[in-house]
């Protein structure tokens, strides 16, 4: 059932039994906290998530730098073996690499925006401010089921369209090996 047939069924109380009334409320309360315990465990894996990306761009960035920033140091000392700065610049392309393809970074902020706005709507359901506060309760879940579910398709479609990305630019470079 419906947040929509719950409305129904307690506008209509003349025609309830209270025993059926209250088994009907109770199944209601149910399904609210069952929402609430599943939105919860969806933001608590954005935002895991985005601190594990975010650590991980910080970390490839601090590679990238430091990297960049030694090799021309490490240049200027002639007792030092060539191999060095062959080895580091080589450390810093494939950490380069990598961070472009796994877009560490802007996964993090895609992640945490997606996690602000499920915690924006939650917010507005559990105290029935903004759009909820006129809706009955079976209707407030509805828009809430509806505006969660809203929010995780445009992530997976931001995911998605990183992977498209990739797989764009593979092509090319697959496209301009065959034609060399």
């Amino acid at each position: 059932m419906n947040g929509k047939r719950y409305d129904e069924l307690l506008i209509q109380l003349k025609d309830v039994d209270m025993a059926e009334f209250d088994k009907r409320l109770d199944e209601l309360r149910k399904m609210h906290d069952a929402t609430i315990t599943d939105i919860r465990a969806q933001m608590d894996f954005y935002e895991k998530k985005a601190i594990k990306n975010q650590r991980l761009h910080y970390i490839f960035q601090s590679i990238i730098i430091v990297g960049a920033a030694i090799v021309p140091i490490i240049l200027g000392i002639s007792e030092l073996p060539k191999i060095i700065p062959i080895i580091i610049s080589g450390i810093v392309a494939i950490t380069i690499g990598l961070s472009n393809f796994y877009k560490f970074g802007e996964r993090h902020i895609s992640l945490r925006q997606t996690n602000a706005k499920l915690l924006e709507e939650f917010n507005l359901y559990v105290t029935g401010r903004g759009p909820y506060a006129s809706l009955y309760i079976g209707e407030a879940l509805d828009h809430f089921l509806d505006k969660t579910d809203e929010i995780e398709h445009e992530q997976t479609q931001y995911a998605l369209s990183l992977a498209r990305q990739f797989l764009s630019l593979e092509k090319q470079k697959q496209d301009q090996a065959t034609q060399s």
